[in-house]
């Protein structure tokens, strides 16, 4: 006789209930011919800094070039960066040394916790990254843009209570995700060098035609006759920076028509060159900037120095200023409100190299107005404007003042990239990784650059290839872009069959300071089998196990241990993203294993299991739950009669 059972579930391990008993023959053999199912298989790769230690935090591992302005990153960039983005853990509570020893990236997946009325997360190395990179530049703001493809498959949700670095907060589960690029935008940002702290100008050190200065030399004072004055070697920056003043009209009654003003001269010194001023009150020696007068009713007003012209007066050619307005109409709060001249590379509408100066006015840096803009064709910040005040003798004869004269000294980035336009604009973003020679430590750096997409020069190898730069010509002048594939199956990969609670996959490490892979329940290599046992018949099988790498240990087994069948696992249909594979096995040739059971037996449920062992370890694995349903069949028959016994004797 011969029966054939199918049991269907959507679990792992289940029992399957008969509507009428099943009898089992005497001396049964039983098989599984069939097999169908949908596996859940979640991809965890994993990540860890090369142990860089305290002697070498500040060496350089990337070097950054955007638009020919470079700037290098050190691992302690990184370190000081996660913290400006800690998110859910507590790396401030990590010294330098633990942190690259102990800290786990998990590339894959994005975990989000509750705390209060915040959304806390598991920070990236693409946020991290984006930090130290946007850190080491004055005038650019380096935000993350990385490239990930959301998972059809998602772990079990619970909403769970979780003991994170943070404290209590409640986990809302994890958002399965792939990994595929590594992305920065890069946007011109001049308002971060406009809000640096500004240096005091120092006009003692410049020649002076009858302007006075006070006590710390940043203030002046009309003194007598036409004044003059060029802020020489005052070298203030072209991304963002200013030149600013607080302009005092001291107003007789009734009003005169004294006036002064301060702006920038756009031609420069060349080396070694200085501006002679002279007794001379000629607003054309200002290119851009601001003239301040009185209106007929004492009022203090002002007008915008735009530039100049050429003009015949009727008896000879002539250089004139132009004003917007031509009258001045805008009045102003004397001695309190203070005038900046500012300027930066063209704006986002522009699109352009050249070069954009505004003029603001406000009582305080955080109370101020763009009153006029102009863009001006100055390609290069190369070129050395000069900042000049002026004030005619009728000034002079009331003592108006430009008070608290102060500036945004050129930083190293406008300077780098000065000496980069007199060459050529390079228009690129170049992330260059930089391995270096220490043995013991190159090769785990390469290791961990070539994890992100960003294999390069390897010391530790002999002829290696030399160092490689990734290049990103996207974008423009003002806004660029960079991306590069990650290379995740260099990493270490954890892998999780069957879905579980996103609380059951993530842990807090030892030292409560970020979230790790909870190791007890992912395992590094893929089973190469699948066991089917049904827990309540009594079948005979003798097998034994040898893992490779436990050097020495053996595990065998013998006797009651309920498998019916294995299924092989399809590897090979296991990439880098997690997956629900579909798995159909037909053995060819069926493999029946005894019960040997000497009666029939009735029987009214099977108690299925699914479940593998771990390779690694040779631990038994099970498998929680599955995706859709599991069909099984088994055969069962009877089994060969043994043959008689003649004088004690049975013959084989």
């Amino acid at each position: 006789m011969s029966i054939n059972i199918q049991t269907i579930s959507n679990k792992s391990e289940f029992t399957n209930y008969f509507s009428q008993p099943i009898t089992f023959p005497q001396r049964t053999m039983i098989a599984m011919p069939k097999a169908n199912l949908q596996l859940p298989v979640f991809v965890n790769p994993q990540i860890k800094y090369p142990n860089i230690t305290d002697t070498d935090k500040d060496d350089v591992c990337l070097n950054i070039t955007i638009d020919g302005i470079n700037n290098d990153v050190t691992w302690n960039d990184l370190y000081e960066a996660h913290k400006q983005v800690e998110g859910v853990e507590n790396i401030t509570g990590m010294t330098f040394e633990e942190y690259m020893r102990d800290y786990i990236f998990l590339p894959n997946g994005q975990l989000i916790f509750l705390k209060g009325a915040d959304i806390l997360t598991k920070a990236s190395f693409n946020d991290i990254l984006s930090v130290a990179i946007h850190n080491a530049y004055k005038f650019y703001n380096v935000t993350p843009s990385s490239k990930i493809q959301q998972d059809s498959l998602k772990y079990q949700r619970s909403i769970s209570i979780f003991d994170s670095p943070q404290g209590d907060t409640i986990f809302l589960g994890s958002e399965q995700t792939e990994l595929l690029e590594l992305g920065f935008n890069v946007e011109y940002a001049p308002l971060r060098v406009f809000g640096l702290t500004p240096t005091d100008m120092d006009f003692s050190l410049v020649t002076k035609s009858n302007w006075i200065t006070g006590a710390s030399n940043e203030d002046l004072t009309a003194a007598t006759g036409d004044c003059q004055v060029f802020a020489n070697g005052v070298l203030f920056d072209y991304n963002g920076g200013y030149i600013s003043t607080v302009p005092n009209l001291i107003i007789p009654d009734p009003a005169d028509d004294s006036k002064m003003c301060f702006g920038l001269q756009l031609v420069g010194n060349g080396f070694g060159g200085t501006k002679i001023p002279s007794e001379t009150y000629d607003t054309t020696a200002i290119d851009i900037g601001v003239e301040f007068e009185s209106d007929t009713n004492g009022n203090p007003v002002y007008k915008i120095i735009t530039g100049g012209t050429t003009l015949y007066n009727g008896t000879e050619v002539a250089e004139e200023s132009l004003f917007s307005p031509k009258t001045p109409v805008n009045t102003f709060n004397n001695g309190t409100d203070r005038f900046y001249i500012q300027i930066q590379r063209g704006n986002l509408y522009a699109n352009s190299s050249e070069f954009i100066v505004n003029i603001l006015v406000g009582s305080d840096i955080n109370n101020k107005y763009v009153i006029y803009s102009k863009s001006i064709g100055l390609i290069s910040t190369d070129i050395t404007i000069v900042p000049v005040y002026m004030a005619d003798s009728d000034a002079a004869t009331n003592a108006w003042e430009f008070n608290d004269n102060d500036y945004i000294q050129q930083t190293a980035d406008t300077q780098e990239m000065g000496e980069m336009n007199a060459i050529n604009h390079t228009g690129s973003f170049v992330i260059e990784p930089l391995i270096s020679n220490t043995p013991g430590i190159s090769f785990f750096e390469y290791e961990f650059w070539t994890s992100w997409g960003l294999g390069t020069k390897n010391n530790s190898i002999a002829d290696s290839i030399t160092n490689k730069s990734f290049i990103s010509y996207d974008g423009t002048d003002l806004m660029r872009s960079w991306r590069n594939p990650v290379n995740l199956a260099n990493s270490s990969l954890y892998y999780v069959l069957g879905n579980k609670e996103s609380s059951q996959i993530y842990k807090t490490d030892v030292s409560d300071t970020f979230i790790e892979l909870n190791y007890n329940n992912v395992i590094t290599k893929l089973p190469q089998i699948l066991n089917v046992n049904i827990n309540n018949l009594d079948i005979k099988n003798f097998a034994g196990t040898f893992v490779g790498n436990l050097t020495g240990v053996t595990d065998s087994k013998s006797g009651d241990n309920r498998l019916v069948g294995t299924i092989p696992f399809p590897i090979d249909k296991i990439n880098l993203q997690s997956t629900k594979i579909d798995i159909s096995y037909e053995p060819f040739n069926l493999l029946y294993r005894p019960m040997n059971n000497p009666t029939p037996f009735t029987c009214n449920s099977l108690q299925v299991e699914l479940y593998y062992n771990d390779f690694v370890t040779n631990k038994r694995k099970n498998i929680p739950n599955i995706n859709g349903t599991m069909n099984l069949e088994f055969h069962v028959k009877q089994g060969v009669k043994p043959a008689e016994v003649v004088n004690g004797l049975r013959p084989v």
